[in-house]
């Protein structure tokens, strides 16, 4: 055979062909902001406003930052110009939905304002798209809400009453259920034990109260309490510092027994997982970012170097993250590379050692000592996009008693790729090809194999 694609078999007449079929196709090339590692980039803040839902891009990382916030369509200077806070997850579990403060629905790709529809206290299903929780301080219930995406009625499907209680004093905005959505940790007083602060761990899939404990401390002492996203540990967090019964974190199984004493601190975290599956307690502490795991191994582990900041470990389709805001010094700017940063820090346990980060975007928020003017970094279910508030270092708005909420993704619009796999080939029955690819840096095929190229040689007529 002389030429591919001209060979006539012995016995008859006959022309066989294999022929490839090969097309273009544009994909995202990446979803999450290049591994890296933390260093010195430029720090401008804009000198204007940007614009409401019109997004502006970040000189330093090429991410895209949207305002999804503003005065003239959220009805004035309000508390639901902005999210919650950084444990409280913004978007509803398939991300087609948004809820800030007090009663804002977005759009979860456009971030257009839907409705002036508030969800349950305790926020969005981690599994159910419209499903959400809620509990009361002035009451002694635990709700589960269904919101109708088409009128935005959010209506109560099930109640729960502690009828023993008088009050579930919930901090609700860093109160987590488990991540499937089966296990909580409420906390409230009884009227026949005064202010002592009692804890349930309730089985909310069942209607099954696991465990009730008396902490056998006034309720003032205690930040909050909240389960772990496994629902295998219940974790409080006293007002107090120090290693005392009553001070810092500690982390406990779901009858309430003391499984570990976490740390002294009781500065800002969330609850999350590394990289090696172990659950952790990810917070901020005398200048660095730390972790700590929720039963055994290792002790505290040192990450970023902060000058304070909010974490976010909502992620939950993404473990091994942890999301964070730094909050910055007006005074020390060019000191060290996080300044008021939006960053992911993977959680690989090296203490002491280089830190992999995603960096997002400089969140240009002064505080002013308003600590509604904080970033409090809040994350997407997937880790893609990053919701924050901000007064972009402009006087008017710093100005407000509240600042705008904006979200920070990936700029898809750069980060695409050509993939092509070559021109279309005729070749014999029998016969072998080079197949090469081109557009990418790393490639896989059906086979198996890696490389750009590779050879086929396929025994029976087949497309591509």
């Amino acid at each position: 055979m002389n030429q591919i694609g001209e060979w006539i078999n012995n016995d008859n007449h006959f022309k066989y062909f294999l022929i490839f079929l090969f097309f273009s196709i544009k994909v995202n090339a990446q979803q999450y902001p290049l591994d890296t590692q933390l260093s010195f980039v430029n720090y401008n803040p804009p000198t204007q406003l940007p614009g409401y839902l019109t997004p502006i891009y970040d000189e330093n990382f090429d991410t895209k930052v949207t305002r999804i916030s503003a005065i003239s369509e959220f009805g004035g200077i309000r508390q639901d110009l902005t999210h919650d806070y950084s444990k409280r997850q913004v978007w509803n579990s398939d991300q087609s939905l948004i809820s800030l403060s007090y009663g804002k629905i977005l759009d979860g790709k456009s971030y257009e304002l839907l409705a002036s529809a508030a969800i349950g206290s305790m926020g969005w299903s981690n599994i159910k798209p419209y499903r959400n929780y809620g509990t009361s301080s002035n009451s002694n219930y635990f709700r589960v809400y269904e919101l109708n995406p088409q009128t935005f009625e959010n209506r109560i499907v099930f109640t729960k009453t502690f009828s023993e209680y008088n009050r579930m004093s919930h901090w609700t905005a860093e109160s987590n259920l488990s991540a499937d959505d089966k296990y909580v940790a409420l906390y409230g007083t009884k009227s026949s034990t005064g202010d002592s602060c009692w804890v349930i761990v309730y089985n909310v899939e069942n209607d099954v109260v696991v465990s009730e404990t008396n902490l056998n401390t006034n309720i003032a002492n205690i930040d909050w309490v909240s389960m772990s996203q496994s629902g295998n540990y219940v974790v409080v967090l006293y007002k107090s510092r120090g290693m005392g019964v009553h001070q810092g974190t500690k982390s406990f199984d779901r009858s309430m027994n003391l499984v570990k004493h976490l740390t002294n601190t009781t500065q800002h975290g969330d609850l999350g997982y590394d990289q090696n599956g172990n659950e952790v307690w990810v917070f901020y502490d005398m200048g660095y970012l730390k972790s700590a795991t929720l039963e055994g191994g290792e002790g505290v582990i040192q990450y970023a170097s902060m000058q304070g900041g909010h974490v976010s470990c909502r992620n939950i389709n993404r473990p091994g993250w942890a999301y964070v805001s730094d909050d910055g010094d007006a005074n020390t700017p060019k000191d060290y590379p996080a300044f008021r940063e939006i960053f992911a820090v993977k959680l690989d346990g090296k203490p002491n050692g280089v830190i992999t980060v995603n960096r997002f975007t400089k969140h240009y928020t002064e505080t002013n000592q308003k600590y509604n003017h904080y970033a409090k970094t809040s994350v997407s279910p997937d880790g893609r996009k990053v919701v924050f508030n901000s007064n972009m270092s402009i006087n008017a708005v710093k100005a407000q008693n509240f600042p705008f909420a904006f979200i920070v993704e990936v700029n898809q619009s750069t980060e695409t790729i050509i993939a092509n796999a070559g021109d279309d080939v005729s070749i014999c029955q029998g016969a072998s090809t080079t197949l090469t690819a081109t557009g990418g840096s790393t490639y896989l095929w059906s086979t198996g194999e890696t490389t750009a190229s590779i050879t086929v040689s396929p025994e029976q007529t087949t497309t591509y």
